[in-house]
């Protein structure tokens, strides 16, 4: 071999390097997640058993509403900002500088809203308590605001163990400082302290894990370009917050309070798992994927090894969740939401579509085309408002059929865009999702035999939900022992899967 030439070998190895780097982070940044979402779920679940003996449903309503406004409030105040930051493929000190000025700014002025609109937000909602309450938040709000440039540099980063400490930090100080409350009779303001407490510490934990001050002024040029992707951003962001809120609204409106929460059991514990599956792994998809972002084969490896999980958890809950669905509200929620079951049941195949279009939007963004998210989802908020519109008469069942076949429609849609965006085929995104049917059929069958069992024994349904959830949960693990052990892992290894690394080896 002459001088200047390079093996296949060496060079597949020189290829794969960066790359496992990145996949290792990748799988590090899911695992903290993991840990931090099971963890901050512990606490939230469990604290709320406990506050809600002590607390009146008025505490809660009251609670509930601030909690409302400040996020709003909170998606006013960074205008997209840090989502353009972790977009950027090449980040230089003045688009730093920017996003500092501009999302502090912006904060500063957000705080000064909240506190001087607090008696008219208070007179709107006829609280008078929300008055005194939504001016408590005031500096909290400040203080996670000010954290968005450093919250935004961590994920870039893929620094997410820094955000699991913030995260799970907050929510056990928000439970101990409501539970010290209200044993002390504060009961009142004790949630309000809480969430006080909770969006203080998270940001100032995200502040010294970054510390970031800029030494120069905010540039116009720069902040020109980052704007270009922000505002789109902060639109997406803005039109999915309506889109995964206005079936509530109508249902509500057009078929009542006792519907309504029907609706929204249904809809939450199908929910559940894709949640927390985003919170876990997709929004750690953004900052991975703006690294390959002009690598159209690598990101369609990395978008459907990413679907491929999704799937293998996903489908797996539902189909059990479909089957359990009378135990499971029954136990969970009382006798008296028993007729949330057969809601569920019709949820289901749309809220599978939910679950696996999760990344999507992480596609669009790292393709600096945060539009599509807007079109996508003011499409599905106009099919959502004609769909509850025409199928209300016919009633609660049939808004949720409707419900399930739009969720459907838009998943598909979705998937065609992210194909069309990275220059990949549907069939790709099938052999991705063929793995986890697997598994699903396993949990399945002995969902059934488990309820079969429970119905020949007179088992109480307390019992037969347990032994629903342990037995497909213990398959479930079997199945992907493989997966589980590398998300735990503390040297994991490459979690976007081995397209990527068949890719990387052609010559």
């Amino acid at each position: 071999m002459g001088v200047g030439q390079v093996s296949a070998a060496d060079k597949s190895t020189a290829l794969r390097e960066p790359s496992l780097s990145l996949e290792s982070a990748f799988t590090r940044g899911v695992r903290n997640n993991a840990l931090a979402e099971a963890l901050v779920q512990f606490f939230r679940v469990s604290g709320r058993v406990v506050l809600a003996r002590g607390l009146k449903p008025a505490d809660f309503g009251a609670f509930k509403s601030a909690n409302v406004i400040v996020n709003l409030l909170l998606l006013f105040s960074d205008g997209g900002l840090p989502e353009a930051l972790v977009q950027r493929k090449e980040l230089r000190e003045d688009h730093q500088a920017a996003t500092w000025w501009l999302t502090v700014s912006l904060t500063v002025m957000i705080s000064a809203l909240l506190y001087f609109s607090a008696p008219t937000l208070a007179a709107i909602m006829s609280m008078r308590s929300l008055d005194s309450d939504l001016r408590m938040l005031c500096l909290p709000v400040l203080v996670a605001g000010t954290a968005a440039t450093a919250c935004a540099k961590l994920r870039r980063e893929l620094r997410f163990g820094a955000i699991a400490l913030a995260e799970v930090t907050s929510e056990v100080t928000f439970l101990v400082t409501a539970l010290l409350l209200m044993a002390k009779g504060f009961a009142r303001v004790c949630l309000i302290a809480g969430l006080a407490c909770r969006l203080s510490i998270s940001g100032l934990i995200l502040l010294f894990s970054e510390p970031y001050v800029p030494t120069s002024r905010p540039s116009f040029r720069a902040a020109k370009e980052l704007m270009r992707f922000s505002l789109s951003a902060w639109g997406a962001r803005l039109i999915t917050t309506l889109a995964f809120n206005i079936d509530f609204l109508l249902v509500g409106a057009l078929l009542g309070n006792r519907a309504l929460g029907l609706y929204v059991i249904a809809w939450e514990l199908l929910r559940f798992i894709p949640d927390r599956l985003y919170r876990v792994m997709v929004r750690v998809a953004l900052p991975t994927f703006a690294r390959i972002q002009d690598d159209d084969r690598r990101l369609a490896g990395a978008y459907c090894a990413m679907v491929d999980k999704l799937a293998r958890f996903v489908l797996p809950a539902l189909a059990c969740a479909v089957i359990a669905a009378p135990e499971l509200i029954s136990v969970v929620y009382g006798t008296q939401w028993s007729s949330a079951a057969p809601l569920l049941r019709m949820l289901a195949p749309g809220l599978a579509m939910v679950g696996l279009r999760s990344g999507i939007g992480s596609i669009y963004y790292s393709k600096g085309r945060p539009e599509m998210d807007i079109y996508l989802n003011g499409l599905r908020t106009i099919l959502i408002v004609l769909t509850v519109c025409v199928l209300a008469r016919q009633g609660l069942k049939s808004v949720c059929v409707g419900m399930s076949v739009v969720e459907g429609a838009i998943g598909l849609i979705g998937q065609s865009l992210v194909c069309k965006l990275v220059g990949s085929s549907p069939t790709s995104l099938v052999r991705a999702v063929s793995p986890a049917l697997r598994a699903t059929l396993w949990c399945a069958i002995a969902a059934v035999g488990v309820k079969i069992v429970a119905a020949a024994t007179g088992a109480p349904p307390s019992v037969s939900l347990a032994a629903l959830l342990a037995v497909p949960a213990l398959i479930l693990c079997f199945c992907e022992f493989d997966l589980i052990r590398e998300l735990l892992s503390a040297k994991p290894r490459p979690l976007l899967g081995s397209q990527i690394e068949a890719q990387l080896t052609e010559t």
